[in-house]
């Protein structure tokens, strides 16, 4: 298609936001980012005591909690600032509860929800809410260490071809930064999210976004604070409020995926009460990294209110990664 007709379609469909899992990045969606870009507004966001944020303040109090409130709040005021419009969230593994629990307080942001591989059926972070700080500090260590970052990525990738050092070595280029440590212990303290109960009721401070040239923002602090921030929030439990979700949602499962079982797949079908369940075959637990193409195609044509990924998306999207593999090569 022509670069004219691209940013026309791009214009008529409504902006789409990543939002990472669990002590990630927006580097999480290096390869899925790329694809959707050229055909509708696109946006991957470091969730506020995660990713490259600023973890100055967790070095600044120590006591600070990083609640699932506050990572709501901070996503709505990057979404009053740079979108304004109704938005379609993709979240990725706990950045699925995350993006039900923003679409069950701000209905108005959402237009639709996409659920890849999501959490939202595991409430919490049980004890470790209450531990003391020295262990939850030990545990956040354990956290960042290369032996637990190699272990569990090859536990997110059917294809092990995936699994390499470079990978692993991305998925924890934030945990260098200081103040990392701390703001993780304050979402732990937190409790994590539970919204279970609460899915069938969507309707249709400073953002730390990234669009285009996927920026990141690095600042000063100490090294552990951030994340002992969010550990002591205690994090997020929303299982019991997913029936409250009225917004269409779109979950995406890999067929394959060895960290949350398939079984959850079926009880989001279950419990939203507009949902459409998609298996992405060959596939662990980030389809947006093992199968990009595929991902891209199915989330562009639920925008475009189709059920399955048709010619014409797939079309582009093939197009789309045909010149990003020419220009450059991904780890």
């Amino acid at each position: 298609m022509q670069k004219q007709q691209l940013r026309a379609i791009a214009q008529d469909r409504p902006p789409v936001v990543l939002l990472h899992g669990f002590d990630s990045s927006s580097l999480e969606f290096r390869r899925l980012y790329p694809l959707l870009e050229p055909h509708t507004e696109t946006y991957a966001v470091d969730l506020v005591g995660w990713g490259f944020t600023d973890y100055e303040p967790f070095a600044a109090n120590p006591e600070l909690t990083i609640s699932p409130q506050q990572k709501r709040e901070h996503l709505f005021a990057f979404w009053q600032q740079h979108i304004q419009r109704p938005m379609v969230l993709v979240g990725s593994s706990l950045g699925g509860a995350i993006a039900l629990d923003f679409a069950l307080e701000y209905p108005q942001a959402v237009a639709k929800l996409v659920l890849v591989d999501a959490q939202g059926f595991i409430e919490g972070i049980g004890p470790m809410a209450s531990l003391p700080r020295p262990l939850a500090a030990a545990g956040v260590w354990v956290l960042r260490t290369e032996q637990l970052r190699m272990a569990a990525n090859r536990m997110a990738y059917h294809d092990q071809a995936f699994a390499t050092p470079d990978a692993m070595r991305v998925g924890r280029l934030h945990t260098h930064l200081a103040g990392w440590s701390d703001a993780n212990i304050a979402f732990m303290r937190s409790g994590g999210y539970r919204i279970s109960t609460r899915i069938p009721q969507v309707d249709g401070p400073q953002g730390f976004g990234v669009k285009g040239n996927m920026r990141c923002e690095v600042v000063k602090a100490r090294p552990s604070d951030a994340n002992i921030a969010f550990t002591r929030s205690g994090g997020y439990r929303i299982s019991t409020r997913i029936p409250q979700v009225q917004q269409p949602a779109l979950v995406l499962w890999g067929r394959q995926d060895q960290i949350l079982e398939p079984k959850y797949a079926a009880m989001f079908e279950e419990a939203l009460p507009n949902a459409t369940l998609q298996w992405i075959e060959e596939c662990g637990h980030c389809a947006h990294l093992e199968q990009p193409a595929i991902t891209a195609a199915s989330i562009l044509a639920f925008i475009d209110g189709t059920d399955a990924p048709q010619q014409q998306q797939q079309q582009q999207v093939a197009a789309t990664a045909a010149g990003v593999a020419a220009a450059v090569t991904v780890q």
